[in-house]
């Protein structure tokens, strides 16, 4: 199991920086490679679906920082399929519901920080 913990702490931090790097692109080159960016973020939201799956099904000590993960996880795998298959129609959205998934992931992410007080670790 240390091993997928391992894998989920480098995968966010890859993964972090590959959405930073689709931020600029979506917000700098949109009109232009519209077909290319739906196809590399529906990899990318594929890949960090299994990420977050990975999290949830890795055991941290204090089983509170990958909770969630099984729902989020979920939720990206299929942003992801849908913008492999269906790019035109999900780009059309895809900032509100991008924008929601990433309100609720932060939302969650406070919350399981105000869990972490409780058991008393001091980064909470």
């Amino acid at each position: 199991m240390r091993s997928l913990l391992k894998i989920a702490k480098t995968g966010y931090l890859l993964l972090s920086a590959l959405l930073i790097l689709a931020g600029v692109g979506l917000t700098f080159f949109s009109d232009t490679f519209y077909p290319i960016l739906a196809v590399l973020l529906g990899i990318l939201f594929l890949v960090f679906g299994a990420v977050k799956l990975a999290g949830f099904f890795s055991k941290d000590p204090y089983q509170l920082v990958f909770e969630s993960d099984l729902v989020f996880g979920i939720l990206y795998l299929a942003l992801g399929l849908l913008l492999l298959f269906r790019p035109a129609h999900t780009m059309a959205f895809f900032g509100i519901v991008f924008g929601l998934m990433l309100l609720a992931d932060g939302l969650t992410r406070v919350r399981i920080a105000l869990d972490a007080r409780p058991f008393g670790i001091r980064a909470w």
